[in-house]
């Protein structure tokens, strides 16, 4: 493997030097590629392990740190061959895919805030279950129980892991749930197919409320 100057633009000179992709086509490349990311992924797993310390390697923890970064710079080569036949073209690619990394890592830590507050929210209230006695003086009394109890059904947070939203919990107006996003701390309404395929991103709902009914004159 070359070593990391490689990536550096190329002069005249170091551009009529042969390049592995002289040699290999583009799907052989990708066939390295592959095989280096899986090399350095169990480059990570012996590191974790080492870490972790429940499933010993006879390795030293500087030796697992060493193998990692050796893994990573096959990678890093394997890369730069893939975007050989233009100088410009690792450093494009690997400045999109920093771009793309800045938001991925702010998703994954609100992510972990998220839980994080989910677990408090879990721990102040329990399983959200309670026994209610009412007591009612008249039919009419016992009326509006039921429709407070109803009410009070529906009108609860749901674990989207757990109880996903479906079709008919949604407003039918809107195709809405409430739910809170991860992240952005406040209720808002999503499309409930949405909240229903990313629990991580959405982790309690509720149904929509009813619209209050139009008095009639």
């Amino acid at each position: 493997m070359g070593e990391f100057g490689s990536r550096q633009p190329r002069g005249k000179a170091a551009m009529a030097e042969k390049k592995i992709s002289d040699y290999l086509p583009k799907t052989e490349i990708l066939g390295q590629l592959t095989e280096e990311l899986a090399e350095a992924s169990a480059a990570a797993s012996k590191l974790r392990r080492k870490i972790d310390g429940k499933n010993p390697t006879p390795k030293t923890l500087n030796e697992c740190w060493e193998d990692l970064k050796k893994e990573i710079g096959d990678v890093m080569n394997a890369i730069d061959a893939l975007t050989e036949q233009d100088p410009q073209n690792y450093h494009e690619f690997m400045s999109e895919c920093g771009e793309y990394a800045e938001p991925k890592m702010e998703r994954w830590l609100s992510r972990l805030q998220g839980n994080e507050n989910l677990a408090q929210l879990e721990k102040e209230c329990g399983d959200g279950v309670f026994d209610v006695t009412i007591h009612c003086e008249n039919e009419q009394e016992i009326d509006e129980a039921v429709a407070l109890l109803n009410l009070a059904n529906r009108m609860h947070w749901r674990k989207t892991a757990e109880n996903p939203p479906k079709a008919e919990d949604a407003d039918p107006r809107s195709a809405t749930v409430l739910t809170v996003q991860v992240g952005i701390g406040f209720v808002t309404a999503w499309e409930w197919h949405i909240v229903s395929d990313f629990p991580e991103e959405f982790p309690v709902w509720m149904p929509m409320p009813e619209l209050p009914e139009e008095k009639r004159s």
